[in-house]
């Protein structure tokens, strides 16, 4: 057995699919928190519609309707859509660029909504928050599955989930109060601008990881099993 094992840990290290599992202790975390920060601003730019949704709806005089595709079809429809083929890439491509990519998307469509004259316009710009969002989050988590072993990644994904919660507090308290002093549209600037900032960190600090899978078999040479195939 230890044969087999050391004979698929070598074709899989030739074929460039061993995950980053010997990186440093403190390279690990960095990219935990940089895969948290990420989902953090992911979930703000979710919420934040609904923190300035009123303003919002007296001033591009939009209807209950108008409100549901706004806050509705804008986002849940082209998220699920979107999601199925940027999986597909960041299964294939470098994942660290694709979240990057699409930090750097998302956050300049958020900031675009703060342009927005029409409600039109908005809902267009909240389509190119969704196109981002969608490879955010699976990404994310395909790159911490590179640098955290299975008997480790439970606490990862842990860390990362809190992501949720505190992009549910800046999309909620800290939106709310940046609007109180400043109005609707500096909300999604605050939040926009950040964001494109560390889609660039996370493309020049975080090592990039690419998955390039084949399918392969080896036999044991002492008993004759076959090795499991890489997908």
């Amino acid at each position: 057995m230890s044969e087999l094992q050391s004979a698929v840990a070598s074709d899989t290290a030739a074929l460039g699919v061993a995950p980053l599992q010997s990186a440093s202790l403190m390279e690990r975390w960095y990219v935990l928190i940089m895969m948290c920060l990420v989902y953090t601003l992911s979930i703000a730019d979710r919420y934040v519609v609904s923190t300035v949704l009123e303003p919002i709806r007296l001033e591009l005089h939009l209807t209950d309707k108008g409100v549901a595709w706004l806050t509705g079809a804008a986002f849940g429809l082209f998220y699920i859509v979107l999601g199925f083929p940027l999986s597909w890439l960041i299964d294939r491509k470098n994942r660290r660029n694709i979240v990057a990519l699409c930090l750097v998307l998302w956050s300049m469509m958020t900031a675009v909504c703060g342009l927005a004259r029409t409600s039109w316009e908005f809902f267009f710009a909240r389509v190119g928050v969704t196109v981002g969002e969608a490879g955010g989050t699976p990404g994310a988590n395909s790159l911490l599955s590179d640098y955290f072993p299975a008997t480790r990644r439970a606490m990862a994904l842990t860390v990362f989930s809190l992501g949720a919660p505190i992009g549910a507090w800046v999309g909620y308290n800290v939106a709310g109060a940046i609007a109180d002093h400043y109005g609707w549209r500096a909300v999604f600037f605050a939040l926009g601008v950040p964001g494109v900032l560390a889609g660039f960190a996370v493309w020049l600090t975080v090592p990039a990881t690419t998955a390039r899978r084949h399918r392969c078999s080896r036999r044991c040479a002492s008993c004759g099993s076959s090795a499991p195939r890489c997908m």
